[in-house]
């Protein structure tokens, strides 16, 4: 099944939340929501999973418009909140089998499921153990299972890994991709860049709910830049030196953009030239301007860099 979201915003009160958001997700896709606190990403999500109404919009899944037929909706849809909503008297099998009866899903023919998701995500050894004595990370695996138990076929994520060990995420992150693989598509939310990577195809940034960027994860690092720099001249610079590398930079290397963010200034360059020759003519620009550097590093652009100059810098939590 596509997805696709048209014209979608969302008032309260006298503050618009989301204004005018678009996208879509074809089959086995998934499109990550990226943006500060205040954002739009979870006034976003709590409706497309039915938990509000829209202003005005449409939510299409191939051809009908889930919000103006919820309940048809949720028959399909897996959902994991940032908030574990997890019984702690139940056994994790019998979570599953709880979950399977909201569902009005016969256990006969979920056991298997059930059994199965419990072993993918490394929990089959305490199944019949209760939810209270998990860890914190088996709960959050619980709760994926939980969402997954249903076949959905629109999964939603927010901060599907947040309190996760290595080996914990390893295992969410091959399961979601398992049902992406599978045709399943995915909106996540997520703070986490190296999560984004890993599991999106494309990426929406919001900001004070409107789209800054969208697009596929490759295109959107290779529009923004063949390479980026991050500089400082010490290591705990202030407004003033920051002021003094733009000016370098604008008077010797024709002012390319840039962004001052906490310690770091990070300059974008388009040219076509080595990460070698690009760090020789940006130390051989400040030592012409008298301008010692502290620190210089040329790297590709990374989700992290399209993020950051959508915004005007990571100055706050993305949650």
């Amino acid at each position: 099944m596509a997805w696709r979201l048209e014209n979608f915003s969302k008032r309260y009160k006298d503050k618009l939340a989301v204004d005018n958001l678009n996208f879509a997700i074809e089959p086995g896709a998934g499109l990550a929501l990226l943006g500060p606190n205040g954002s739009g990403k979870s006034t976003t999500i709590r409706t497309i999973v039915t938990l509000q109404k829209a202003d005005s919009g449409r939510f299409l899944c191939t051809d009908w418009d889930t919000f103006e037929q919820p309940a048809r909706l949720r028959d399909i849809l897996g959902y994991v909140s940032q908030e574990l909503a997890l019984d702690k008297t139940l056994t994790g099998l019998e979570t599953l089998r709880f979950q399977a009866g909201l569902r009005h899903l016969a256990w006969s023919s979920c056991q298997a499921r059930a059994l199965e998701l419990l072993s993918k995500l490394d929990l089959e050894s305490v199944k019949d153990q209760r939810v209270g004595t998990y860890s914190g990370g088996m709960k959050r695996r619980l709760d994926l299972a939980c969402a997954l138990i249903s076949s959905p076929q629109l999964l939603v994520l927010d901060e599907p890994s947040a309190g996760l060990d290595i080996q914990g995420r390893e295992l969410v992150w091959s399961l979601i991709r398992h049902f992406k693989a599978n045709g399943g598509c995915l909106i996540l939310a997520s703070h986490d860049f190296q999560e984004v990577d890993a599991l999106a195809d494309q990426v929406l940034v919001m900001d004070k709910g409107q789209t800054k960027q969208h697009g596929p994860v490759s295109q959107l690092k290779a529009n923004l830049a063949k390479a980026v720099v991050r500089l400082k001249t010490r290591e705990f610079m202030d407004q003033a030196e920051m002021e003094r590398i733009r000016q370098v930079l604008d008077h010797e290397l024709g002012a390319p953009a840039g962004l001052a963010e906490d310690q770091d200034y990070f300059v974008l360059f388009h040219q076509d030239e080595s990460f070698h020759k690009l760090q020789d003519r940006v130390y051989q620009a400040f030592e012409k301007a008298k301008v010692p550097l502290f620190s210089l590093q040329v790297q590709q652009p990374s989700l992290e860099d399209v993020y950051r100059f959508a915004i005007g810098g990571i100055h706050e939590s993305v949650a």
